[in-house]
Parts: structure tokens; C-alpha cells; sequence
């Protein structure tokens, strides 16, 4: 079991200062955020649809159908496998 003094050391480290690389450009304001980005005539946006059931199993996702808009629809089954749930 550690002491109060391990413990209190162990936080000391853990909340030390880092310096932030991307402070000076904040400060003077010459960051780039993702809104300043100009609109392009290609951007898409994404979206995540979650179930309204909160323990529902999702047996299935009918894609086929064409909505307005719609360019691509993305699914577990498109993922590569290497993180599955």
C-alpha cells in the first residue's frame, strides 16, 4: 500500500506543466481551426445515427434505398476489423 507522500508525488508528476506547441499561434490568433477553412464545392458532411433504443441489437441496414443527398452510407462492414466492439 503506498504512503500519502507516494501518492501525493505520483499526482505532482502527473499534474506538471507541459508546454503547449500550438500556444503562440492561439495567442497571436494565426491558428487554423477546421470552420476557417473555405467551403469547398465538394466538401460532405457526416453524420451519426444512433439507435433511440438504448440496449436494441441492429439486425440490419437497409443502404439500398437512394436518398437526397446521400452520398455514401458507412456501416461496421466497411470497417477493417481491427476495432470491433
Amino acid at each position: 500500500m503506498k504512503t500519502m507522500t507516494q501518492q501525493q508525488s505520483e499526482m505532482a508528476n502527473w499534474q506538471e506543466t507541459r508546454p503547449r506547441i500550438d500556444l503562440r499561434d492561439k495567442v497571436t490568433g494565426e491558428a487554423q481551426f477546421i470552420e476557417d477553412l473555405p467551403d469547398l464545392p465538394s466538401k460532405v458532411y457526416g453524420a451519426t445515427l444512433l439507435s433511440p433504443y438504448s440496449h436494441a441489437r441492429i439486425l440490419c441496414i437497409d443502404s439500398s434505398a437512394k436518398m437526397p443527398g446521400v452520398v455514401a452510407v458507412v456501416d461496421r462492414e466497411h470497417l477493417d476489423g481491427s476495432r470491433t466492439a
